[in-house]
């Protein structure tokens, strides 16, 4: 694929070859966001195990595993959110390694989000939108969760120009809330009858500032009907307004999917059958959901992908010891089919 032709960046010591080898060496300036917002001074424990330890450590020290990701294949990666002190306060009384260091920004969110909505600091990616739309981040701009991880760099495709790069998820959803309530949710909010609705995750927006300054003005214009309404969504959380606000572009987003940038991958059962995890280390950034405290247990390890992938097989093997027990157990009592995550 193409490559866009900005002035390439490099960490220290990089040597051009990539981990699959025989990639050019050149890197497009692609800089890296990933939000970690704070409910008073607390992270909400999201897919997290109980009894796991606290939530705070685990999202930071996962954060740090991410950033030293997209460090390794050349990307830069900002840790945005509300609390920086706190950040860097538990980073160093947790003993996490921060070589090389994790670039963290405080960032004064303004965005009205209720106390009462679903997975409520999501939300507040809307206001990262906002400044990559202003060019506060450069000409080309990720913004992705701090549970992925870069296992390869990114190829931008040659069609991208000022679209929206993101994860189309609907496979996904249809198995979890149905078609036709995927379909009703967003043309409530959209405002738009559409034929064939495509749902797209939050985990990986990518764009130039022309993109996500249109993006933001379609987000802010639904979002009081998003507040304000009575609807219970089929889906909770912020890839709910942000669907619909992609629906209303006149030109469809780029899948990132379909580009082989971004996969997200469960280690957990699933209500459809996702890919193999031999096929999803072909993406270049995994989205890893259900292991949060997999990533985090490798904040003091220096990144490399084989030895990454070669750990986090074994980690799902030992999980899928616990899981097809569970499918049996299901069909004895006649629950919905679920599916074990395979390994190839």
């Amino acid at each position: 694929m193409a490559r866009y032709g900005f002035s390439v960046w490099q960490p220290p010591g990089f040597t051009g070859k990539g981990p699959a080898g025989g990639k050019t060496a050149f890197i497009v300036t692609l800089k890296f966001l990933a939000l970690l917002h704070l409910t008073d001074k607390r992270a909400a424990g999201v897919n997290l195990a109980p009894g796991g330890g606290s939530p705070l450590q685990i999202y930071v020290a996962c954060a740090i595993t991410c950033a030293r990701s997209y460090y390794a294949q050349g990307y830069p990666l900002t840790l945005v959110t509300n609390h920086a002190n706190l950040i860097n306060q538990t980073i160093e009384s947790f003993g996490l390694s921060d070589d090389p260091p994790l670039e963290v920004e405080q960032f004064e969110f303004s965005l009205d989000v209720p106390e009462g909505v679903r997975f409520r600091g999501a939300h507040f990616q809307i206001e990262l939108f906002k400044a990559a739309g202003l060019g506060a981040y450069g000409d080309l701009v990720g913004i992705v969760d701090p549970d992925t991880v870069a296992i390869d760099r990114v190829e931008v495709p040659a069609n991208l120009k000022d679209r929206v790069f993101a994860l189309d998820q609907t496979r996904e959803l249809v198995s979890d809330i149905g078609h036709a309530r995927i379909r009703d949710d967003i043309q409530y909010l959209s405002g738009i009858r559409l034929k064939e609705p495509i749902w797209y995750g939050a985990e990986f927006k990518a764009g130039t500032p022309a993109a996500f300054a249109r993006f933001y003005d379609e987000v802010m214009q639904i979002w009081p009907r998003y507040l304000s309404g009575p609807r219970d969504y089929g889906h909770h959380g912020a890839e709910t307004p942000l669907t619909a606000a992609l629906a209303r572009e006149k030109t469809r987003p780029v899948d990132a999917g379909a580009s082989g940038t971004i996969v997200r991958w469960w280690s957990a059962r699933t209500t459809f059958e996702q890919m193999r995890l031999s096929e999803a280390a072909r993406y270049s950034i995994l989205h890893l959901p259900a292991d949060k405290e997999f990533m985090a247990a490798r904040a003091n390890m220096p990144f490399e992908r084989e030895s990454f992938l070669k750990a986090y097989r074994s980690h799902v093997k030992r999980k899928l010891l616990t899981r097809w027990p569970l499918a049996v157990i299901d069909g004895l009592l006649g629950r919905p089919r679920k599916y074990a995550p395979r390994l190839g």
